[in-house]
């Protein structure tokens, strides 16, 4: 009988042991969860449907044209120091300390890895919701020997150009997000224009206008 007992106790430690370890596991993946949150294209083409869909935003549409065309780039980064910024930060820093800055936080590997991130971001999905945006690789590029090479018609081309003068183009940077996912950082210009830093936060499930950290005119 004891030895039955004896084999029940270390069958339970063997158990409680077992339980105890899943646990360990299950809080080292939630808490991995949280520090690295997953930051889909979805969530991307979204954040800029939605701010891009606010034609009250006197930043992003300043004039008339409530439709401009837009031209869409990615932030580079090569880990050099960003003289720019010396003032603003009082030391060197690179881009991704600056928008750290912004957001109050301290992981530049997460900005950095979104950078990355963003150089294969399709942002001409964003067509689907009714926004100008033209993939002009598909519509005319130079080859090898800079020479140009039409994909359309020549008259179809200069519609697109008149056009895009109609309408003004609107160039965006693809955006960077805080931890939380609740603050996006983006650059946006007007061309031969002005342009402006902005940081929008989420009030309500809704992306708005925090303020402007930067800007130029021409």
């Amino acid at each position: 009988m004891k030895l039955y007992y004896t084999y029940l106790f270390i069958f339970l430690l063997s158990l409680s042991c077992q339980n105890s370890e899943k646990d360990i596991i299950t809080n080292k993946f939630k808490e991995t969860t949280i520090e690295t949150p997953l930051i889909t294209d979805e969530f991307k083409l979204n954040f800029l449907n939605e701010i891009l869909s606010n034609k009250e935003d006197d930043y992003l549409y300043p004039y008339s044209s409530k439709n401009p065309y837009l031209m869409f780039h990615s932030y580079n980064y090569t880990g050099n120091t960003d003289i720019k910024y010396l003032k603003l930060l009082g030391k060197p820093s690179t881009f991704p300390e600056v928008i750290n800055h912004f957001f109050k936080e301290n992981d530049t590997t997460f900005i950095i890895n979104q950078i990355k991130e963003n150089q294969v971001l399709d942002v001409f999905k964003l067509s689907k919701y009714g926004h100008n945006i033209v993939d002009w690789s598909k519509i005319r590029y130079y080859d090898d020997n800079f020479k140009e090479v039409r994909l359309v018609s020549k008259d179809s081309i200069l519609k697109l150009e008149t056009d895009n003068e109609k309408e003004g183009q609107l160039i965006l940077y693809k955006p960077i997000f805080n931890k939380k996912l609740n603050k996006s950082y983006i650059s946006m210009g007007y061309f031969m224009s002005h342009g402006y830093e902005l940081l929008y936060k989420k009030e309500n499930n809704k992306w708005v206008l925090d303020k402007t950290v930067g800007g130029y005119q021409n």
